[in-house]
């Protein structure tokens, strides 16, 4: 890796030298999407949880423009089939989508300094979304740690971040809402 920098153009200074040697070190793990290894921020990280969000979303739009037309006495076999083959692409987007989720959560615990076994909190009802808000929120170690350098983020990436943090924000929000709505239901029932 560090003859790729020393082999940069000599105009570089020594700071944007540091700069891309600092950029082609955290390239190879914290940025690379489908890795576990590495680190991300706050910003890194909503931006990410962003792009689950939509890819998720975006793999049930095939099956729902084939289900709401359908009418169940005139179903036919070629929208059986169409309706087998949007559910094949809902489930694998969806696992896809949460393969991100869950990568991008493990390397922000990763910033953190915890291992990415404390995702499993985030699975504990009502514990869990007050715990992803924290780590979702939480500034990362600003040095190394045993999990390596801090990230590096772009600005296309930074400005997807203040969306998706907006986006995490309105998501807790709802979840608490609606949780303390259902809490309340059953209390008055």
């Amino acid at each position: 890796m560090a003859t790729l920098v020393s082999d940069l153009p000599v105009y570089l200074d020594n700071s944007s030298k540091a700069r891309a040697e600092s950029s082609a070190a955290n390239a190879t793990d914290s940025n690379a999407l489908h890795s576990r290894e590495g680190r991300i921020g706050v910003l890194s990280h909503s931006a990410r949880t962003l792009l689950a969000f939509v890819i998720i979303f975006c793999s049930l739009i095939p099956l729902m423009v084939i289900l709401i037309p359908l009418d169940e006495n005139t179903t036919t076999a070629g929208q059986g089939i169409a309706v087998i083959a949007a559910s094949v692409l809902t489930l694998v987007g969806s696992i896809y989508g949460m393969w991100l989720g869950i990568v991008s959560s493990v390397k922000r615990l990763h910033d953190l300094n915890k291992s990415g076994w404390f995702y499993l909190l985030f699975l504990i009802p009502v514990i869990g979304t007050f715990y992803y808000l924290f780590v979702s929120l939480k500034r990362g170690d600003e040095t190394d740690n045993k999990f390596g350098k801090p990230s590096v983020i772009s600005s296309r990436e930074k400005i997807a971040g203040y969306v998706g943090m907006g986006f995490i924000l309105m998501t807790v929000a709802f979840t608490i809402i609606s949780s303390l709505a259902d809490i309340q239901s059953i209390l008055g029932a």
